[in-house]
């Protein structure tokens, strides 16, 4: 039960005081980061909708698709496992460095040679340049990552946090300026490259390290046979997660995926911003207390409530308001975008509710059950995807939705011998809270329902729904503790401000 979690002069995102000054601090700067970058990208996102078509979104879909496998092999785990490693000697950073600009460097080369390949999966010359472009990205992106990783395991969050938000500011503006001037496509294409630069560059200004040759017998090996199965985990994991844009793009068209990809971005919006810094918070945290059985399970506790409280709130706002984001964010012409967000909205809470899963995976060393997990509930995803396609757009986001959450239980029963851990009880509060937001939804859905016009069903909608959500959080304990242990998060994150 969530009784532990529920005392406040216990609480914290680490169980110790040592630890609860800089988590905090860093927890309360990644929030004001992912804040900005909420805004920037609303702004942007606005602005881009209204300049490019369905099909110009969909050709640059198609081509992010294949660069986010990439992605993944890119840093082939050694981010991760460079923060959940024990101990990282200056020389064995400096190996990590240029480990990861050379298998970056391979990969944009590889990715460039392989462009028509690509084209002619989506039968779709235009992507062939746009995905020859992007392959730089690779190279770009493998110089901040040692840097990036040395942060986060250091618990330095904030240069963390202002990298990434001035990145994606420049990116988006960048790419606002070249769509006004009629760069099409393009736009979008350089909004990634600028980003990447940007990190890149501020990762490595705020780190003031530089990395010296490489040397042997330094600890290299430990290092990369952990993140061996972190690399194999996420790159099957990333293509079963673009397997859907894979689908749409080839069976469908560019403007089929550009309605999916909008919708599933807008819908994924809550996601991103929160299970990033999430992520970045959670697992040197939880990596420190690996040792500690029962501190690790209450830490899982809060954690658990800390994240799915306000994603889920987030989700089902958007579920609920769907037709009205998609038109004053996207404009005219983008209706059929607000039913791929609703039917989405489910496996996004699906996905939500793994991510704990996959923190403590990682975080106790259990990479290689991880990686034979993913192994083998992932093809049953893109089979599901391929039989989904036989009923349209819609019948893949179902499918998307529906096998996430069959994940998201295979992932909780895989980890039940682990010491410390009550998965049963992780499920049910999950299952608790995903119960009282759904029900929430449906209700605000039928309200909203009673009236044609968007801003009075949204009005409608909202406030049924708000109202719904303190109903069942007063009725259902373990989601009004849930909640207790998310404001005290959220409070303890934003109280240093200024």
């Amino acid at each position: 039960m969530l009784r532990s979690i529920t005392s406040r002069r216990e609480w914290s995102v680490s169980g110790s005081t040592a630890e609860r000054s800089p988590v905090s601090r860093g927890a309360r700067d990644l929030v004001l980061a992912q804040g900005a970058k909420f805004v920037l990208q609303f702004g942007s996102l606005a602005i881009l909708s209204r300049i490019l078509s369905p099909a110009e979104f969909g050709v640059v879909a198609m081509a992010t698709a294949i660069v986010a496998l990439g992605e993944v092999v890119r840093d082939a785990g050694i981010s991760t496992a460079t923060i959940q490693a024990s101990e990282l000697p200056t020389a064995l950073r400096s190996n990590l460095f240029w480990l990861s600009v050379a298998i970056g460097g391979v990969l944009s080369a590889a990715l460039f040679v392989a462009a028509p390949v690509v084209g002619r999966i989506y039968a779709n010359e235009a992507v062939v340049d746009v995905v020859r472009v992007l392959s730089c990205v690779f190279i770009i992106a493998s110089l901040g990552a040692q840097y990036r990783a040395s942060l986060v395991r250091g618990l330095r969050f904030r240069p963390v946090a202002v990298a990434d938000g001035m990145a994606y500011g420049v990116g988006a503006l960048v790419a606002v300026l070249a769509a006004l001037w009629g760069a099409g496509v393009w736009a979008l294409v350089v909004q990634q490259i600028v980003i990447a630069i940007v990190t890149s560059a501020a990762l490595a200004i705020a780190s003031a390290w530089l990395p010296g040759r490489p040397r042997r017998h330094v600890g290299t090996r430990p290092i990369l046979r952990v993140g061996w199965n972190i690399l194999l985990t996420q790159a099957i994991g990333s293509l079963s997660r673009n397997a859907d844009a894979l689908v749409i793009g080839r069976y469908f068209g560019a403007s089929a995926l550009g309605y999916y990809n909008r919708g599933f971005q807008l819908m994924m919006l809550p996601m991103s911003q929160i299970s990033g810094p999430a992520t970045s918070v959670a697992l040197p945290v939880l990596s420190r207390a690996r040792e500690e059985p029962e501190r690790l399970r209450k830490l899982a506790e809060r954690a658990q409530s800390a994240f799915l409280v306000p994603l889920f709130v987030g989700i089902g706002l958007i579920v609920v308001l769907a037709p009205l984001i998609v038109q004053i964010l996207l404009g005219d012409g983008w209706d059929r975008a607000s039913d791929i967000v609703r039917i989405l909205g489910l496996g996004a809470a699906f996905q939500g509710a793994s991510y704990l899963s996959y923190w403590l995976f990682v975080s106790t060393g259990q990479t290689g059950l991880h990686f034979r997990l993913t192994l083998a509930t992932r093809p049953v995803l893109v089979c599901a995807l391929l039989v989904g396609a036989a009923f349209g757009m819609d019948g893949v986001a179902w499918a998307y939705s529906l096998s996430t959450g069959g994940i998201w239980v295979a992932s909780l029963y895989a980890l039940r011998a682990t010491p410390g851990l009550r998965v049963g009880v992780f499920f049910r509060n999950a299952a608790l809270l995903l119960f009282v937001h759904v029900g929430a939804v449906v209700i605000a859905l039928v309200v909203g329902g009673q009236s044609s016009s968007l801003v009075t069903s949204a009005v409608l909608g909202g406030s049924a729904y708000a109202l719904a959500i303190i109903v069942g959080y007063l009725l259902v304990r373990d989601c009004r503790l849930a909640a207790v242990v998310a404001i005290e998060f959220i409070r303890s994150s934003i109280s240093k401000i200024g």
